[in-house]
């Protein structure tokens, strides 16, 4: 189970994601996160932060430009004509663009900007001079920190009842040793992950557990419906199994009938659609059969007046008793291949396919054990346990 309901980032991550753009592994975190329907905000303060150093670090690198070319302009001056005007965008023009395609992103993957705090600069202020967690002393720079740390914990407060969050930083400064218990002093849980792999991995974890719940509904409504056609199950398999005989000394003559059949194992595709789609089951039930049974013969010495005495091999003969001929309930399993579609919500049987006895071959759903793995799902090996972060 996921420790966390919604998911805070810092500018050190999605930078790390490649923001305003967004990498593959920024865009697996928010896919997860869109399947398991997590919200994910970004605090104001960091998206400011973010805008910020975007547009500063885009004016850096044309400054350059700039620079360079004119540099070229007079490395080339009576030699050969450079054209010294070179068009780039001014500061204005970069910080429109850097706006449409952040909020491009956002409305891509449903990402919300959580307000600023409304706390007074006097009360932040008065945290640091009393030296209160994160600042340590006189000369911690934590303000801009302490701002977005503050903001998280007021979003979360804005709740009648607050959800534990997640949020996404490298910073030191919000380690537990630094950042203290603002948040547990403040009724709010806050769960540290340092990289996008850890809350990537956190989510898969979590998204696994959905899977296993989604298949197990599926499973039980089909075996609602399964339950429901045992009667139908019980002749069709009557008519299409051969049963074999599993004791030594002990031979099947006839089969009569077929009791106690109840629904085992159900094996259904991922997230089965309209569309007719093959599965498999158990059904485990009682044989009523008639055998014959080979009693082991009695072995005895010969007397020496018995007309056999001269030869053991007709004594054990003569001791062999007749078969017995009975009737016996015999347990079994046979595995069931069958066509099924979901039609308005509902799980509907379409058709019963072949069926087998297990006993006598590999079950299908051992076979495709591997094949519909939940690691095989989210195609990457999962852990068992969630990776533990650290909780502040």
């Amino acid at each position: 189970m996921l420790r966390f309901k919604r998911i805070y980032f810092d500018a050190n991550q999605l930078l790390e994601g490649g923001w305003p753009r967004g990498n593959l592994e920024l865009t697996n975190v928010l896919c997860f996160a869109g399947e398991l329907c997590i919200p994910v905000f970004i605090p104001e303060p960091v998206e400011r932060e973010l805008e910020e150093r975007w547009v500063h670090e885009a004016l850096d690198k044309t400054k350059e430009i700039r620079a360079r070319v004119q540099g070229l302009s007079k490395h080339c001056r009576d030699i050969v004509a450079v054209n010294g005007s070179v068009e780039l965008p001014n500061e204005n023009e970069l910080r429109d663009a850097y706006r449409v395609q952040a909020k491009a992103l956002r409305d891509k993957w449903g990402i919300s900007v959580s307000p600023l705090t409304t706390r007074s600069l006097r009360e932040v202020f008065e945290m640091s001079v009393s030296r209160k967690q994160p600042f340590k002393s006189a000369k911690d720079k934590n303000f801009q920190d302490t701002v977005i740390y503050l903001s998280i914990i007021d979003h979360l407060r804005s709740d009648t009842e607050p959800e534990a969050a997640a949020f996404v930083t490298r910073d030191g400064v919000f380690q537990k040793d630094t950042i203290g218990s603002l948040d547990t002093e403040a009724g709010v849980t806050i769960v540290l992950y340092q990289t996008l792999k850890e809350i990537a991995d956190a989510l898969k974890t979590g998204l696994a557990h959905k899977v296993q719940l989604r298949l197990e509904q599926d499973r039980v409504r089909a075996c609602e419906v399964l339950t429901g056609m045992l009667d139908e199950i019980g002749k069709h398999i009557s008519k299409t199994v051969t049963f074999s005989d599993r004791e030594l000394f002990t031979k099947i003559l006839a089969i009569k009938g077929i009791e106690n059949t109840r629904i085992g194992q159900i094996l259904l595709p991922f997230e089965p659609g309209p569309e007719p789609f093959e599965f498999y089951f158990d059904v485990a039930l009682d044989l009523l059969v008639e055998v014959k049974v080979f009693r082991f013969p009695v072995l005895r010495p010969a007397s020496t007046d018995d007309a056999s005495a001269s030869s053991p091999l007709l004594a054990m003969a003569a001791a062999w008793p007749n078969p017995v001929i009975e009737e016996a309930r015999k347990p079994r399993v046979v595995t069931m291949k069958a066509i099924g579609a979901i039609q308005d919500g509902k799980f509907r049987v379409v058709e019963l396919g072949f069926a087998y006895e297990k006993s006598w071959f590999k079950s299908v759903t051992e076979e495709t054990r591997s094949r519909s793995n939940l690691a095989d799902i989210l195609n990457d090996p999962l852990d068992s346990t969630e990776t533990t972060p650290q909780e502040t």
